[in-house]
């Protein structure tokens, strides 16, 4: 399965007002995500529209995950490198959940 695949079908993956999305099926067809909703079973994220980054960015935010960019390189949660969001995101994403999955199983 791909990242981007296991990240949509997260439970704790949500929909963002704005982000930009295609049907795996159709990667041309692209819509802009008007209300926050459970029903594009099926969609993906277009990881090269910054809106769309920036969104996903907030979630890694919100999930307490840490985001920064210095010296032209992006670094998600100390582990993930990049020049470019777009190639780190989706498995800086699922290491955010991951963290705080464990977090929540190691203070239960």
């Amino acid at each position: 399965m791909s990242c981007i695949t296991k990240l949509v079908e997260h439970p704790k993956w949500a929909w963002s007002k704005g982000m930009l999305i295609c049907p795996h099926f159709k990667l041309s067809q692209r819509i802009r995500v008007c209300y926050e909703s459970s029903d594009y079973e099926g969609w993906l994220p277009v990881l090269e529209d910054r809106t769309t980054l920036s969104c996903m960015t907030l979630l890694i935010i919100e999930h307490g995950g840490s985001v920064s960019y210095n010296k032209g390189k992006y670094l998600i949660n100390n582990k993930f490198e990049s020049e470019h969001l777009d190639q780190i995101i989706c498995e800086g994403l699922l290491d955010t959940w991951e963290d705080q999955s464990s977090s929540v199983s190691k203070n239960s």
